[in-house]
């Protein structure tokens, strides 16, 4: 979170050498950028596997199956109901993050919070450069015009 907030306050501080940004556009992009949500790590709940029908053993198409079954069903699930913020779109494992503009939140699962993109241990600048700038890209397309 610290690693984070640190890209996010220096690219609010930059803003104001922003020439081509107007005090309105540069305004609305700080406020737009206190609003967002970070989420580090794993997510707060985690998807209950206990409906997933029992897998089969040497059938693996079988189980893409079983398994797109219960993932239909779960979407389903979803509807007519509000958006749970919270939920994230990729599992903790992924060596990934993402911006979701639609919740104006960034996501780092804890598989990319692992050599070579961090390590406790490291200097802060070797942090801040692989997970840092990870975290910078994802940043960035809050505000891009091509967010997906």
């Amino acid at each position: 979170q610290d690693l984070i907030r640190r890209v996010e306050d220096a690219f609010k501080k930059h803003l104001v050498n922003v020439r081509w940004m107007d005090n309105v556009t540069r305004d609305a992009t700080a406020a737009k950028l206190d609003q967002i949500s970070n989420n580090v790590g794993f997510p707060d709940e985690w998807i209950d596997y206990a409906s997933l029908a029992p897998l089969i053993a040497n059938d693996l198409f079988e189980n893409e199956q079983i398994a797109r079954k219960f993932d239909t069903s779960r979407e389903f699930h979803k509807l007519n109901k509000p958006v749970d913020r919270a939920e994230w779109e990729m599992s903790a494992p992924t060596v990934n993050a993402y911006y979701d503009p639609s919740k104006n939140k960034m996501v780092f699962p804890a598989g990319i919070l692992q050599f070579p993109f961090f390590e406790r241990t490291a200097p802060a600048a070797v942090n801040f450069g692989g997970i840092g700038a990870v975290m910078g890209h994802e940043l960035t397309h809050a505000f891009d015009d091509e967010v997906w």
